[in-house]
């Protein structure tokens, strides 16, 4: 999925040469954030589980090593 992202001023400045003076921000699709809203919802019930989040936690940290 792709977005445009724009440059905005963070405050109004003089100093306009400076890329610290202005934050990204995204335009997403409505469908990317519908998709990640139910994936997040969805994953969040997986997890509200307490052992399995403690299975899920001990199967990553294995996978780490």
């Amino acid at each position: 999925m792709e977005g445009l992202t724009f440059l905005i001023p963070k405050k109004k400045t003089d100093n306009t040469e400076n890329p610290k003076n202005y934050r990204p921000v995204a335009c997403l699709s409505t469908i990317y954030k519908l998709m990640t809203s139910i994936i997040s919802r969805r994953m969040q019930k997986y997890m509200d589980d307490e052992k399995r989040a403690e299975r899920v936690l001990r199967r990553i940290k294995r996978i780490q090593r």
